[in-house]
């Protein structure tokens, strides 16, 4: 897990490139014999071609470097790393061959990113084509369109890179469309839509990151190709959405995922969904927490595994007439080509329930610990039940084998039930204590 702790603030706007200049000392990094501060090459690096801010006339040597980054890009043939020197480099990267960027010695660590890229137009870095593009130790502010756009075949790692502010038209920390993706020890935040886009036939690495304070969205996963893992990041304060997974399969593990805000449609910690295709997900070992609505939102044509998460206080969302949430929230026929199997998770003071099935979802849930639901309201909601606080309710022709759970001081039921598929309903061995009531079955279909 990691342990970044989440940005104070967020960047928004952009600061006109007149005064970065003046703010940033644009044109001080390098004088007739420079005196730059490089990276250092990385372990196979290939030909190596220098940047230094304000240089002039150079051949790419570290004596003689090149001003922009932009014209060592030109110059560098297929395979060569490109070290850029501490400074602030006004321009756009177009990348369309295979090579490294690097800013900082440090792959691991985005705080040591000291070459700064202010973009003046969209697409701070454009990598496209079948090759094969690192870009590391970079800091990228208030770049509109995104800080990296990845398409048309690539394979693109970002490391120990941070990317802040990005801003319309789009708004998105990096955006990958047919391309494979791979981003580590990065800072992603304050963007006008989501700090990580992986659509449209692109696959993705998503590991160690701090993705924060984004306004439409944490990670969003949309349409991708293969299997996409996001692991360890911490995914904290973003509006509507932590991380989203959408028509794509996906490994969730070891993320925190918290505090996700209000947005124009959602509150979700986690939201995975089957709209137009199959969809498949494995989500394991995470602390899912203090989101506004649900923990963890399963929908559509959907099925997988939710196993050993930690999930606390969600909820208390308000929709219109309806204040709610959950800790585990299963609908919209999800599980129906093979039950969701909810296991071993530890679900605590989530608002409305701990795990709730509805409209034709189908799921086993076994051996976890619910506790401490808390009250929310809806009117009529759900066949007139107003002031639900379950530890696990199923409405609405779902089913559920629910067996080997620990049910705990829940403010309303334990296990609640009404309207589920009765034939397809059942409840054994389970521990039920302290609750205001122990189980509720009403209104079972096909019994």
């Amino acid at each position: 897990m990691s342990t970044k702790q989440p940005l104070s603030h967020r960047t928004s706007g952009a600061v006109p490139a007149a005064l970065f200049a003046a703010i940033l000392g644009v044109g001080t990094g390098c004088s007739a014999e420079p005196e730059c501060a490089y990276p250092t090459a990385p372990d196979g690096a290939g030909d190596l071609v220098h940047v230094c801010v304000g240089a002039v006339d150079g051949d790419g040597s570290a004596a003689a470097p090149y001003g922009t980054i932009s014209e060592a890009v030109a110059a560098a043939a297929a395979g060569a790393t490109v070290l850029i020197a501490a400074g602030s480099y006004i321009e756009n990267v177009v990348v369309s061959q295979s090579l490294q960027l690097v800013g900082s010695s440090d792959a691991t660590d985005y705080t040591a990113a000291a070459a700064v890229l202010l973009a003046p137009s969209s697409w701070a870095i454009d990598v496209s084509g079948t090759v094969e593009v690192t870009i590391q130790g970079l800091r990228i502010v208030g770049p509109s369109g995104a800080g990296v756009w990845a398409h048309d075949g690539p394979s693109v790692a970002i490391a120990g890179t941070h990317v802040e502010g990005a801003r319309a038209p789009y708004g998105y920390g990096v955006v990958a469309t047919a391309a494979s993706l791979e981003i580590t020890h990065c800072n992603l935040s304050g963007s006008e839509l989501a700090g990580v886009v992986v659509g449209l036939g692109s696959t993705a690495i998503i590991d160690d990151n701090l993705v924060a304070n984004n306004q439409r969205g944490g990670i969003w996963l949309l349409n991708g190709a293969g299997t996409s893992e996001i692991a360890r990041n911490t995914v904290t304060g973003n509006a509507e959405l932590g991380v989203a997974v959408y028509d794509s399969v996906a490994i969730i593990d070891d993320n925190l995922v918290a505090d996700t805000a209000d947005g124009l449609a959602a509150a979700d910690g986690i939201i995975v969904a089957g709209i137009s295709v199959p969809t498949s997900v494995e989500i394991r070992g995470n602390d899912v927490s203090d989101n506004a609505r649900v923990g963890i939102f399963i929908t559509g044509d959907t099925v997988g595994i939710i196993d050993d998460n930690l999930v606390a206080r969600n909820g208390g969302h308000p929709a219109g007439s309806v204040q709610w949430g959950a800790g585990i929230f299963i609908q919209s026929g999800a599980g129906m080509a093979s039950p969701v199997t909810v296991s071993r998770n530890d679900l605590s003071d989530n608002t409305y329930a701990g795990i709730a099935l509805y409209g034709g979802a189908r799921a086993i849930i076994d051996d976890n610990r619910v506790a401490s639901t808390q009250l929310g309201f809806t009117t009529a909601m759900v066949s007139g039940i107003e002031d639900p606080g379950d530890g696990i309710a199923v409405f609405a022709g779902a089913a559920a084998t629910i067996s080997a759970n620990t049910i705990e001081a829940c403010l309303r039921a334990g296990i609640f039930t009404d309207g589920a598929a009765g034939s397809e309903t059942s409840v054994a061995g389970n521990s039920i204590t302290a609750n205001d009531r122990a189980i509720v079955l009403q209104g079972q279909s096909g019994d």
